[in-house]
């Protein structure tokens, strides 16, 4: 069960990749990015580091259920952040990444939070 992370992480990313080549093959120019690899490799790092913040052992439910919360508010918060220093950094391109950054971001929430409703109802079944 530990590495089922690991492996919906590498989905994600290869989902995110394919979208994102998708995207650059279309002829407008204003949702291209060359720099979204950039966005995945960041996806990946912030989801390894939430990983493991979330897979400490702990026995209480209650601060399972605040880790949840806490990575999901942390990784919005650090992809804000992220945005918003890229939009400092390169403007004429920024509207291309912006789109393919939050591609990413959705796709990496998507995988995270089917795997995490699969993992807290195999806990709930486990303490029943």
């Amino acid at each position: 069960m530990k590495s089922k992370p690991f492996i919906l992480m590498l989905v994600s990313a290869l989902v995110s990749s394919v979208i994102s080549i998708l995207l650059n093959l279309m002829p407008f120019e204003a949702i291209q990015s060359k720099l979204w690899i950039v966005s995945v490799g960041f996806h990946v790092l912030i989801s390894l580091a939430l990983h493991a913040i979330m897979y400490r052992k702990n026995e209480d439910p209650k601060d399972f259920i605040n880790k949840i919360m806490l990575t999901s508010i942390g990784r919005l918060f650090l992809c804000m952040v992220g945005v918003f220093i890229y939009s400092l950094i390169d403007k004429p391109h920024f509207m291309g990444f912006a789109i393919h950054f939050m591609l990413h971001y959705l796709i990496f929430t998507i995988f995270e939070i089917n795997y995490m409703l699969k993992f807290v109802k195999s806990q709930s079944n486990k303490t029943e």
